[in-house]
């Protein structure tokens, strides 16, 4: 990811959003933003989301 990318990110987190990263969990832990939930795309994480993540709150998908 390019610095402006990452940095409109944190402005998101910083705003309140929930950013919701679904690459897969080896990609996530070589480099996050701190305050990113990792999901991935498979699993079950995809189906927690509403579980974790407060009705309302802006969500935002981050990921290839």
């Amino acid at each position: 990811a390019s610095m402006r990318f990452d940095h409109s990110l944190a402005e998101l987190i910083d705003a309140g959003a929930a950013v919701l990263d679904i690459r897969s969990g080896r990609d996530y832990d070589c480099g996050h933003i701190p305050g990113i939930y990792s999901i991935g795309r498979h699993g079950l994480w995809s189906v927690w989301v509403g579980w974790f993540v407060a009705r309302g709150r802006q969500h935002v998908l981050r990921g290839c």
